[in-house]
């Protein structure tokens, strides 16, 4: 929906629609006289299409032009609404704020009272495989803009990331502390299992290239694609996770 109007009878409804660039529907309620304008209709959209008791539905192609007088010959773009002028002039003005763009947002969730019109809301999550920050709710903005703080970050896989090599085996580092349990289930999530490094030069290499540099205790968990080993042999409750694996790897 791009915006909603009460008091309006289905001629204003229609008229508001051919003035209004996005338009390609309305529906209206008879009994309240409500009019309702829509930036799709139900042959882009079918299986948003729903018959109700009361509401008539209508596409904009049904209707001539003429009926928005002077805005029949309007050239707002889409984002505008034209409005009449004295003389048979007309101007144009903001009407929406468009769709929400963004590979990472989804539309799954959206109400049925949500529109896309100015000083109106809709609701947006985040898609699949994301992590959802902020609020679901987008308000449009006078400008034609949307308010939100909506942020939708990629879900990191723990066995992927930029891989280190020592001798054959690669190593990554994952800061996040765990407990002896949760550090054997994070390597089974990558096919490992828990073993203790006897290796001087390993425990070395892990301690300044893994742990050293980044600023990590080094009570540390490394991951192996065969094995997943320990850099001392006492557990901790914050332990830093990391994950190695045998596999050649470009970096």
């Amino acid at each position: 929906m791009i915006t909603s109007f009460d008091k309006y009878s289905i001629m204003d409804c229609v008229e508001d629609c051919l003035r209004t660039t996005r338009c390609r529907s309305i529906n209206y309620y008879q009994g309240a006289h409500f009019c309702q304008t829509n930036f799709e209709n139900r042959t882009t959209v079918p299986e948003l299409y729903i018959a109700k008791p009361g509401w008539i539905y209508t596409d904009i192609e049904d209707w001539d032009k003429k009926i928005a007088g002077a805005c029949s010959r309007s050239s707002c773009r889409i984002n505008e609404k034209c409005i009449p002028q004295p003389f048979d002039q007309f101007t144009c003005v903001i009407s929406d704020c468009g769709v929400p763009k963004g590979d990472s947002y989804s539309m799954e969730h959206v109400r049925e009272w949500d529109a896309i019109g100015i000083s109106r809301g809709i609701h947006i999550t985040c898609a699949d495989k994301h992590n959802q920050l902020g609020s679901e709710r987008f308000v449009c903005r006078s400008n034609g803009t949307w308010r939100a703080d909506l942020s939708c970050p990629e879900k990191y896989n723990e066995c992927d990331g930029n891989w280190m090599s020592y001798k054959g085996h690669y190593y990554i580092l994952n800061q996040t502390k765990l407990s002896q349990p949760d550090a054997m289930s994070e390597c089974k999530k990558c096919d490992s299992f828990l073993v203790e490094i006897d290796d001087e030069g390993e425990n070395k290499w892990i301690e300044e290239h893994l742990l050293k540099d980044r600023g990590v205790p080094q009570n540390g968990f490394v991951m192996h694609a065969m094995h997943c080993w320990i850099s001392m042999a006492e557990y901790s409750s914050n332990m830093a996770l990391m994950n190695v694996r045998h596999e050649q790897r470009a970096f």
